[in-house]
């Protein structure tokens, strides 16, 4: 696959106006107070600015509009910009679950109905025909499908560069099959976030020990969740898809292992699906000792392995059910070692908390040290 000057430019104009409106944005973010803060379970240095989103929406819009100018691109940009603004008030003022999740289920029947985008049949998942879908149960399990990837990329943004990157290796991905098959328009809108994703990651990822200047914030990973599920979807289905429902589960990777164990063992443990944790794998990582920029390279060289499988497979004829079968080992094997790690960093925080009272006592009365 040749790259061409106007596909030079399908990358050059989202990360020029990115860039920008990063610059822009930046300055402005502290007058409305569009601020992440520190917290217990955000571990990051000072107020940093929740614009990468905004700024990668308005790359992404100007170029699709620009370089697409279709119906299928307004509606895609018109959703997407409904999810986006419900992300920045959740960055702002904190939106309650049920609140997002209405958004998303409305976005995700906008994109069936407005977008003609909808998953009619999932491959040959058990070896003995294609497996298809119909009706309401079709709309049902898109609206579930769409709102899960959301919420995974919404999930896995939680270390300096971790969600951007591991969304770039996909949307990439994706315009390699889809311009190689002749997926034009599909190629170009994830080309254009290629490109708006590689801008945002400059200003996100710590180089030289320079900390992250901005973070893409709620609204910026479920708009590209959003993005990602439409254009999954959009080359997935058909009756002759370029790329095959199972291929694109690999694709995408990463986050879909870690949404799908991490869901399951809180529901195992009779806790919400949703509700905010530090038991994803960056957060395992981390917490073991690794450093933000360790862990993800770990990650995104594991995401690379299952986008480069994806990829593989998806060439090979017969290969769905050997691809759907192995993805759930690896969510089982998930399931089964990541509690182990869990326990391995409680018996080391109480190993540190005890050597700490041992050369630090305290008295049972004043809570003061001893002299």
């Amino acid at each position: 696959m040749t790259l061409h000057p106007a596909g030079i430019l399908t990358f050059i104009l989202p990360f020029f106006i990115t860039v920008t409106a990063l610059l822009v944005l930046r300055r402005i973010a502290e007058h409305i107070d569009l601020l992440d803060r520190p917290c217990e379970r955000k571990q990051h240095e000072g107020l940093v600015p929740l614009v990468g989103g905004i700024a990668m929406f308005c790359g992404f819009a100007v170029s699709a509009l620009v370089l697409q100018p279709t119906w299928t691109s307004l509606a895609l940009v018109l959703i997407a910009g409904v999810v986006l603004v419900m992300g920045i008030l959740d960055d702002m003022h904190g939106l309650q679950t049920r609140k997002r999740f209405l958004v998303q289920i409305l976005a995700a029947v906008a994109m069936v109905y407005i977008g003609q985008v909808q998953i009619t049949h999932l491959g040959n998942l058990f070896g003995d025909g294609e497996v298809h879908l119909g009706g309401f149960f079709a709309l049902i399990f898109t609206v579930f499908s769409t709102v899960g990837v959301i919420n995974a990329m919404n999930m896995v943004d939680g270390a300096d560069g971790l969600a951007g990157s591991l969304a770039l290796v996909s949307f990439a991905a994706l315009s390699v099959i889809a311009i190689s098959a002749g997926a034009g328009s599909i190629g170009i809108y994830s080309l254009i976030l290629v490109g708006a994703l590689t801008a945002f990651l400059l200003f996100n990822v710590r180089i030289a020990g320079r900390r992250a200047r901005v973070f893409m914030g709620d609204a910026g990973s479920m708009m590209l969740g959003l993005l990602m599920a439409w254009l999954f979807i959009d080359l997935s289905q058909g009756e002759q898809p370029p790329l095959s429902a199972v291929s694109a589960g690999w694709i995408f990777g990463l986050p879909l292992l870690d949404i799908s164990a991490v869901m399951v063992r809180r529901l195992f443990e009779g806790r919400s699906p949703f509700e905010a944790g530090r038991d994803h794998l960056h957060h395992l990582l981390i917490d073991q000792g690794f450093s933000v920029n360790s862990a993800l390279a770990i990650m995104c060289f594991a995401h690379i392995v299952f986008v480069s499988v994806g990829l593989l497979a998806n060439q090979v004829p017969g290969a769905e059910p050997l691809l759907f079968w192995a993805f759930v080992i690896l969510v089982a094997a998930h399931l089964v070692l990541t509690p182990r790690l869990l326990q391995t960093r409680q018996r080391q925080h109480v190993r540190v908390l005890k050597k700490s009272l041992a050369t630090n006592p305290v008295s049972e009365t004043g809570g003061k040290p001893r002299d």
